[in-house]
């Protein structure tokens, strides 16, 4: 996961995604493609696309608005759950006991 903005709102997302243990925040200095979601505040996704052409097409970008409410995490949270799952659901399982 990389998020893209620091300050005071950016905190209160670190120290809720610190108590997930499926997340990883990844360096600041990590590639773009190595995100399973990418989290900015940036209005307009066609402009943070336009600066981060790096970003593949089947990447998750969640637009956080400044002035998140606790619904906001909630949905974080799924949006995590969702994403961490269907990652597992592709790993094939093997079959050796």
């Amino acid at each position: 996961m990389l998020i893209g903005f620091t300050d005071l709102v950016s905190y209160n997302m670190l120290l809720f995604l610190r108590d997930i243990n499926i997340v990883n925040i990844l360096p600041d200095e990590a590639p773009i493609e190595a995100a399973d979601l990418i989290i900015t505040s940036m209005d307009d996704l066609d402009e943070f696309n336009e600066y981060n052409p790096d970003v593949a097409d089947d990447q998750a970008v969640l637009n956080w608005n400044i002035d998140s409410t606790e619904t906001d995490f909630y949905n974080l949270y799924i949006r995590i759950k969702h994403i961490f799952l269907n990652k597992v659901i592709e790993v094939p399982v093997s079959k050796e006991a």
